[in-house]
């Protein structure tokens, strides 16, 4: 059962990774091909080898590192190769989103979508990344990094006084106060929010 547990974890992983992949054009066939052998190795109540289990596992490290390297390749890509680069901490006064996850792609739409307006976007969490990359960082939308790490989400979105949209994984479950505020995009579906 634990090995059952990890492969499944492992597996949410690779699953978010490949998708925000292919949404930039990036596929990977022997990583959808594994996803559903595996998927019915721990779903189907059939596979109870430890020695398969323990294989799988290891396997889908790999098969992770391989889809993130297509990952990266695709944010390359589409973003421009990244560099080390500063991004201002905090909030001035205005009106701002916070974008929290992983997806760069979320992102570069939400940065287009305000072009042209008085809003500005601000990262947190893992989003911090965004800011080496050229394309995403020039964007005159794109006003800094508010907060610290992902873990520390429910104190900081409290703080936080306009809307949240959360892209990929790392999400806390709501705390009432910001709830309402908090949207999610793609499948990342949680309670209370949009």
């Amino acid at each position: 059962q634990s090995l059952q547990d990890l492969l499944l974890n492992g597996l949410r992983g690779l699953a978010a990774f490949a998708q925000q992949a292919q949404r930039l054009g990036r596929h990977h066939p022997t990583a959808d091909r594994f996803f559903q052998e595996s998927l019915h190795a721990t779903g189907a109540g059939v596979n109870f080898d430890e020695e398969d289990l323990y294989q799988r596992c290891l396997d889908c490290g790999g098969m992770c590192r391989e889809v993130l390297d297509m990952l990266r390749e695709g944010h390359d890509e589409a973003f421009g190769r990244p560099a080390p680069a500063r991004a201002p901490g905090g909030t001035s006064f205005g009106r701002a989103i916070l974008v929290t996850g992983n997806d760069l792609s979320d992102l570069a739409r939400l940065l287009d979508r305000v072009e042209g307006t008085e809003l500005e976007v601000y990262t947190h969490g893992e989003m911090l990344a965004a800011h080496m990359y050229p394309r995403l960082r020039e964007h005159p939308r794109l006003a800094g990094h508010y907060g610290s790490a992902w873990r520390r989400q429910q104190s900081e979105f409290r703080a936080f006084t306009g809307p949240i949209l959360a892209t990929g994984g790392s999400l806390m479950l709501p705390d009432p106060a910001y709830a309402s505020r908090l949207f999610t995009a793609r499948s990342g579906a949680l309670p209370g929010a949009t």
